[in-house]
């Protein structure tokens, strides 16, 4: 889908950097379709006579701190960010939180990072996901299926710099 975004990052000093962010992303044109040509999941435009996806406002905040070692002109940068990363659902968005931390190596030729994510949310529509009833607890109040999320990444990068 569509995605636009607007982002600041201020600069304090040479060792912190502190940085935000704001995406609109479009899901209302944004179809996915089965082999047999129906439309399916959470991106299908009308399921169940509710009408296309709203769009979806992803908010992230961080920080990063630049260790720099004098003598060998290597940089050690530590990071720690914060964000709101909605999905579109049936009737409303679904919300999911994270937090991130990241710390690296640089010098003037090569950069390593290692950054850690943690992202949750609650609820969570089985059905959606292509999951039947015996795989996720029904919520009989709802009358759907519902569960927690929690997801966990860890991520690294390799930059080297002709």
């Amino acid at each position: 889908p569509a995605a636009y975004g607007l982002g600041l990052s201020y600069r304090l000093g040479n060792s912190w950097t502190f940085a935000g962010d704001i995406t609109r992303t479009e899901w209302g044109d944004y179809v996915i379709y089965n082999q047999n040509g129906k439309q399916i999941g959470p991106f299908a435009k009308q399921i169940d006579n509710v009408p296309g996806k709203d769009p979806t406002y992803t908010i992230r905040l961080g920080a990063e701190y630049a260790y720099i070692l004098d003598k060998s002109r290597m940089v050690l940068p530590f990071r720690f960010g914060v964000f709101y990363d909605p999905e579109p659902s049936v009737k409303a968005p679904q919300d999911f939180y994270g937090i991130s931390l990241g710390c690296g190596v640089a010098d003037r030729r090569i950069a390593l990072d290692i950054a850690y994510q943690f992202r949750w949310g609650t609820p969570i529509n089985s059905v959606e996901l292509g999951l039947d009833s015996g795989q996720v607890g029904l919520n009989s109040e709802q009358g759907r299926n519902e569960g927690k999320f929690e997801q966990h990444f860890l991520l690294a990068s390799l930059i080297f710099y002709f």
